[in-house]
């Protein structure tokens, strides 16, 4: 796996994007079958950063979008990097994450780190 980052999603050479209230990173397949950047592009990963009474807690998601790379770790790796950096050059204290409750992947990749509270949901509409 490749995790890259981008200072501008729209400009398709670059692929990550920092502010200070969020962080995405795609997730490239480094497969040799993929000859170009964008067919490499199997997900992302994105961390949105809030303060509470002075600390700052940051809210994972991550999804891989290709079919065929789901459960082969690319989404495990992905996480602990951003959970890696948000802590080494970003200064997050806490993580969070909002998970479907049907999507059992997820909730066994975050239980995975510990994660004690999930905010579960049966769909996107009710997080919006």
């Amino acid at each position: 796996m490749i995790l890259t980052v981008s200072a501008n999603l729209h400009n398709r050479e670059k692929y990550f994007y920092v502010s200070l209230k969020e962080c995405t990173f795609l997730i490239l397949s480094n497969h040799p079958e993929h000859s170009t950047k964008m067919e490499r592009v199997i997900g992302d990963v994105n961390l949105f950063i809030s303060v509470e009474n002075t600390t700052k807690i940051g809210e994972l998601n991550i999804m891989i979008a290709e079919s065929a790379f789901r459960g082969l770790g690319y989404g495990n790796e992905a996480v602990l990097l951003m959970m890696a950096y948000g802590i080494r050059s970003l200064n997050i204290k806490e993580f969070m994450c909002k998970i479907n409750a049907e999507n059992q992947s997820s909730l066994k990749l975050f239980k995975r780190y510990l994660y004690e509270y999930f905010i579960l949901t049966n769909s996107l509409a009710q997080l919006l």
